[in-house]
């Protein structure tokens, strides 16, 4: 079952940056992890498809992506500085906790299927 509620963030929010992952996951005792598995044939690009995401649910404080080949597919890694930012993507994905990565605040777990990502690529690009 796919859950993805799009939050339409205001528009006086801020901008916050995505940082470079080996940079921002040093400290990751501190930060949020959020790993969205995305199988093959689901997106071209499923980075950009998870950036859409975060990008249209406007995180608070900073934020990094990474992704991991994997057999099915490409496992797209969100880490985030504050837990609510990581809470927003848990809950618009509903993601279930699940601790496979060591060392992390919090981390959770789903799997986008195509009509996920055909809800999330139908967010306008300037949509936050």
């Amino acid at each position: 079952m796919s859950v993805i509620r799009i939050a339409k963030s205001p528009a006086t929010r801020p901008i916050i940056s995505q940082i470079a992952w080996p940079d921002f996951v040093q400290g990751r005792a501190d930060r949020h992890l959020v790993v969205l598995e995305v199988p093959r044939g689901i997106s071209q690009d499923p980075v950009a498809l998870v950036a859409l995401l975060i990008k249209d649910i406007a995180p608070e404080a900073d934020y990094a992506l990474s992704a991991e080949d994997v057999a099915d597919g490409t496992n797209v890694l969100c880490a985030f500085a504050n837990a609510a930012d990581a809470d927003n993507l848990v809950e618009v994905t509903n993601a279930q906790e699940e601790n496979i990565h060591s060392g992390w605040a919090s981390e959770y777990h789903c799997r986008l299927d195509q009509t996920a990502a055909n809800v999330i690529s139908a967010i306008p690009i300037g949509s936050s």
